[in-house]
């Protein structure tokens, strides 16, 4: 069984893609809404890095990791906000994400 203790299973890991609709996203660019790796900046990457790479160790050592479902944006804006905890989405409006 995978271990589930990574960033992506995180309330506060948030997704954005960018492209030029939802479907050609160019890129999917990855953070932590309570900033803690704020190298997060793998881009799509983060999902073919190696077992090695420190990306999968972060949630193992973070204090804030809360096992849940963070936020994925989407290019054409059709994510319903209000599908999400609202705490999360007023972090992300503070860090400027949309």
């Amino acid at each position: 069984m995978e271990d589930k203790v990574k960033c992506y299973n995180c309330r506060f890991f948030i997704r954005q893609d960018t492209g030029y609709s939802n479907y050609t996203v160019i890129e999917t660019e990855i953070g932590c809404l309570k900033q803690v790796w704020e190298d997060m900046d793998e881009s799509y990457s983060w999902r073919t890095t190696t077992k090695e790479h420190p990306f999968w160790k972060q949630a193992e050592e973070c204090n804030h990791y809360i096992e849940g479902e963070g936020i994925w944006l989407d290019v054409d804006g059709e994510v319903d906000l209000y599908d999400y905890d609202i705490d999360l989405v007023k972090l992300a409006k503070e860090q400027g994400r949309f």
